[in-house]
């Protein structure tokens, strides 16, 4: 699936072409909540290779956070995608910054569940984790047979 992204202020636009574009991992470990300016954060999956800015890549701005390269707009700060030097071939954008409609998953699973802020308490169906859950990313969507 052709998945098209942008900032709020539309200066920069973003494609990656991927089959695991469910946003099913909720996390809520300080990095995600601190940086996504929320709750939580949202990732979805595709490869580095395949991720092409098709506007403004002279916005995009990097911060690093334990071996993650925060990629954010400089001008809104909308954050946009994370690259890891661990999965160097791999890049996660911000589900929220995916302007192409993704489908709902069939669970949730929501990771880093004691970081989870008090004052918001979601109740979301699906798996909860103190840390990273036992599939990865492939391995979920393999499971609900998710994948073309």
């Amino acid at each position: 699936m052709l998945l098209k992204g942008s900032c709020q202020c539309e200066k920069v636009k973003y494609e990656v072409e991927t089959n695991f574009y469910y946003p099913y991992m909720i996390c809520y470990c300080s990095i995600c909540r601190k940086t996504n300016g929320a709750p939580f954060g949202v990732n979805i999956k595709g490869k580095l290779c395949d991720l092409k800015i098709t506007k403004g890549d002279s916005y995009i701005k990097t911060f690093n956070a334990n071996g993650s390269e925060r990629c954010f707009c400089m001008t809104c700060g909308s954050p946009l995608y994370i690259t890891n030097n661990k999965w160097p071939e791999d890049v996660w954008p911000n589900a929220a910054s995916i302007d192409t409609p993704l489908p709902e998953p069939p669970e949730y699973q929501q990771i880093f569940i004691d970081d989870q802020i008090k004052w918001y308490q979601p109740d979301l169906p699906g798996k909860k984790f103190n840390t990273y859950p036992d599939w990865s990313i492939d391995e979920f969507h393999q499971h609900w047979d998710l994948l073309p």
